[in-house]
């Protein structure tokens, strides 16, 4: 499992084992979105500094080492 918390705090990103993401809204501790970024688990997340953008790095890479970046406007 990956996690990220947005800078200002009020999102928190999850990512599960089946290459879902979710993002949370914390204060309600709603769902906000769910996609799917990869086909494995991701094995990194990152908000942007304005908080507007997640990134998600899959956990392998292809035959010639690139890995998989999956980027999301929030």
């Amino acid at each position: 499992v990956a996690v990220a918390l947005s800078p200002t705090g009020g999102r928190l990103a999850v990512g599960w084992a089946n290459g879902r993401v979710t993002v949370w809204q914390v204060a309600t501790q709603t769902e906000e979105l769910a996609f799917l970024a990869h086909h494995r688990p991701p094995k990194a997340l990152a908000f942007s500094p304005d908080g507007k953008r997640l990134v998600s790095r899959g956990g392998t890479a292809n035959s010639r080492g690139e890995l998989a970046l999956s980027l999301i406007h929030i």
